[in-house]
């Protein structure tokens, strides 16, 4: 593409310039401070050449004072005008990056789930992390830094082109072939490092994903394989680092070389210029410096250039996140309330890519009801629950609840009013208080206390040194997945939903723990539509009605009884459970006793 040969394309400067909203000034003060410095920067050489020609030819004290104190003005002026640029430096470093980073976790929290599933968290942190600091890099050390050496270029190309043609022209010489140069070499490196980038993000995810089943590698004593892939992975951008840092090198040793070259050709043509006296040592040394201020400049113009490509390649990696779509409200979606819970499923159809997961399903569910959904894995058990959290949309038909489609809900009223437990509940860093209620309110500790004890967790947490103070999540005290199970579920409980979805919320309980905390939720939440999706049947048996999905179809609907009586599906199912706990314990098949769940729902 067009915009890819280009070293900055527009539509790149526009998104960098959008995110300098609210510190402009600061910038714009940031770049004054560096053009300031570079003009008195560059009249050091010119100041330096007069002192000489005091002190050789006018031999004049106030000749020499007064250039020396024009001298030691400029050097003052310079280094206030870097005290300014560090200080600018470092106030946008804490408030434009964090700003900036904020603003990327919030873009994070809006994606859409089908963008989720597909997220390396490794790269997606390192995006956030590292590749915004290329921003304020690309900004200050890189762009502004790139003009202020190009005017500083102008300046000794001047006052050479001044003093003598000929000096002014090698001068002129050496920039052309140095440009053709650094045009050369950054094009080349600009898709190295867009692929270090990349591949790094892509190993940091993975030493993410290793770090988080180190126990389970352990255990099938696969030490050996993670170890293989790790140098495998690191290899690749090791190599692909030293192609790059060689390329680099043999760019800076060519630029090297040609300044080299005219540095000598410049103290030729002044050592003749001098014998013929049409120069003064006043004007030798001040081309002499300009001509290695050329140099220096030529030289960090190609670095600044070359960190261009490697911020560029940061720059790209963060605007294509921001570019990732977001969920949305519908135009019309208001902040209705979920009064009665009832949900109804008209014709959905629904696939993940050109996989098709449920097709033309209709369902509808009552206010209150307690229903749990069993077949196979893959049926789109699970699927129905995230649509009804609208984490996706149907590709056909409607969703609705209490009468309204569901997109003409608000997301956050919609969510608000909707809890959900699945297999795997995340902890954030805080107390079990804070995990519970999500704020440090005291007050409610006897509540929590109550859901805790229905739970079967008010022992655990007692047992702690500092109870409900315990600080779980990362870096605090690691609960098991059953523990984390009821954790998610007394959220639910103290936040009294009115819809309620249990996604294989109790896989990790054993059987008499699940009875006991699924009949605890019951009578917490009588009034309540919850939906459960199991794989056991305590659940089953505790819920008022199952419904069986087949091929992303509902092919049956009723209670225990009556779909083992009239549906084969759900009787093979029940079969299949009924084998494997016979083979686990080793006893005759005996007829199922009824879950004490499903006791206290019926004399509820």
């Amino acid at each position: 593409m067009k915009q890819e040969n280009t070293i900055v394309s527009r539509g790149l400067l526009k998104h960098v310039f959008a995110t300098t909203k609210g510190y402009r000034l600061l910038f714009g003060a940031l770049f004054c401070s560096v053009i300031f410095g570079t003009v008195t920067g560059a009249a050091f050489p010119y100041a330096i050449g007069k002192i000489v020609d005091q002190i050789f030819y006018e031999q004049q004290m106030k000749g020499f004072l007064f250039h020396f104190s024009v001298y030691a003005g400029l050097y003052f002026l310079n280094q206030c005008s870097h005290g300014a640029l560090n200080y600018l430096w470092a106030h946008l470093e804490v408030t434009y990056v964090v700003n900036l980073r904020r603003h990327c976790f919030r873009h994070l929290l809006k994606l859409k789930a089908a963008i989720w599933t597909h997220l390396k968290s490794g790269d997606v942190t390192r995006r956030i992390q590292d590749d915004t600091e290329m921003y304020l890099e690309f900004i200050h050390r890189s762009l502004f830094y790139v003009l202020a050496n190009a005017a500083q270029l102008l300046l000794s190309i001047g006052y050479l082109l001044y003093t003598d043609i000929l000096l002014g022209a090698i001068a002129v010489a050496m920039m052309l072939i140095m440009a053709y140069s650094v045009r050369y070499f950054t094009a080349r490196l600009r898709k190295r490092y867009q692929k270090i980038q990349a591949e790094k993000g892509l190993v940091d995810a993975w030493i993410l994903e290793m770090m988080t089943g180190i126990a389970h590698w352990k255990l099938l004593n696969a030490n050996q394989k993670v170890k293989r892939d790790y140098q495998s992975k690191t290899k690749e951008v090791l190599q692909e680092e030293i192609d790059t840092g060689y390329l680099a090198l043999k760019s800076e040793n060519i630029n090297q070389a040609l300044t080299l070259l005219g540095q000598l050709a410049v103290y030729c043509i002044a050592a003749s210029c001098i014998r013929r006296d049409t120069m003064t040592i006043g004007q030798f040394v001040s081309c002499a410096a300009y001509f290695s201020t050329c140099a220096a400049y030529y030289n960090a113009l190609c670095n600044k250039i070359t960190n261009i490509s490697s911020n560029l390649a940061g720059i790209r990696r963060v605007q294509e996140f921001l570019e990732w779509e977001e969920e949305s409200d519908e135009p019309e979606a208001a902040d209705f309330p979920v009064e009665k819970g009832s949900i109804r499923f008209q014709d959905v159809s629904f696939g993940y890519g050109e996989e098709t997961v449920l097709r033309h399903l209709n369902m509808e569910i009552g206010s209150g009801e307690k229903v749990a959904f069993m077949g196979k894995s893959g049926e789109g058990k699970s699927t129905l629950l995230q649509l009804l959290c609208r984490f996706y949309q149907p590709v056909s038909g409607q969703i609705s609840i209490d009468g309204k489609p569901l997109d003409s809900y608000t997301l956050s009223s919609l969510r608000s009013q909707i809890a959900i437990v699945q297999q795997e509940n995340g902890l954030f860093r805080g107390s079990l208080r804070e995990n519970i209620l999500f704020s440090d309110d005291k007050s409610q500790d006897g509540r929590i206390w109550e859901i805790l004890e229905g739970l079967k967790l008010k022992e655990l947490v007692e047992g702690l040194p500092e109870g409900l103070d315990t600080l779980v999540g990362t870096g605090g005290r690691d609960l098991s997945g059953g523990q984390k199970q009821r954790i998610a579920i007394a959220r639910c409980i103290y936040r009294q939903p009115v819809i309620l979805l249990l996604d294989e919320a109790t896989s990790a309980l054993d059987e008499e723990t699940e009875n006991a905390v699924t009949a605890f939720l019951y009578q917490q939440l009588p009034h309540a539509t919850i939906l459960t999706v199991a794989h056991r049947f305590a659940s089953v048996l505790a819920a008022e009605k199952c419904v069986v999905i087949e091929q992303g179809r509902v092919t049956g609907i009723g209670t225990h009884g009556y779909l083992l009586r009239n549906n084969g599906q759900y009787r093979q199912l029940y079969e299949t459970y009924q084998d494997s706990l016979q083979s686990k314990s080793q006893i005759p098949h005996s007829k199922p006793t009824e879950s004490p769940a499903l006791a206290v729902f019926a004399r509820s």
